[in-house]
């Protein structure tokens, strides 16, 4: 991302400003012209998202696939719900799905029970609440984003071994009182 700082005032560069990305301790200052460059390490995910930035949440990855959604868990696990899953209020639906990464404005985690009571009992385990980008007039504009993977079983690429072969190749032995 680069960009230039100007002063409000008269429009001129500033140099030595410093520059952060909101929410994270990543920044630069501007260069005698006002510009700066910074590197943003962009998430892919709503819960790799917040593994990071919001104090209290646990994001767990249950499988070992790369396409795999995590886990987000914000309070204790095993609650009054059948489910150890946050509730998703996405602008101003309950119970929505998690939205693209990039269609969110703003989040907030609501974690202790005073913030979450607007929401009875489903907020057992937390809530998450997203504000959505808004559509803007004049010119529009298409983006795409596309997530690729591929996964391949290797068959018959390795000749695998029975116990017996296992303990005669490896030259340990059976334990005591074991037969093959």
């Amino acid at each position: 991302m680069t960009g230039t700082v100007t002063s409000a005032e008269d429009g001129l560069p500033l140099a030595g400003a410093t520059v952060t990305v909101k929410g994270t301790t990543i920044g630069t200052l501007t260069d005698n012209n006002g510009k700066y460059q910074i590197s943003v390490t962009p998430s892919v995910s709503v819960a790799k998202a917040l593994q990071a930035n919001a104090a209290g949440v646990q994001v767990v990855s249950t499988s070992g696939a790369s396409q795999a959604e995590p886990t987000i868990r914000i309070r204790v696990i095993g609650s009054i719900t059948a489910s150890s899953e946050p509730l998703w209020v996405v602008d101003g639906v309950v119970g929505a799905v998690q939205p693209n990464i990039n269609d969110i404005e703003t989040i907030t985690v609501l974690k202790d029970a005073a913030s979450a009571s607007l929401y009875g009992s489903r907020a057992a385990n937390g809530v998450i609440v997203v504000t959505t980008k808004k559509g803007t007039s004049g010119k529009t504009v298409f983006s795409y984003l596309g997530k690729q993977s591929y996964q391949w079983r290797t068959t018959n690429k390795f000749q695998m071994l029975n116990s017996a072969e296992f303990f005669q190749k490896t030259g340990l032995s059976l334990p005591t009182g074991q037969v093959m």
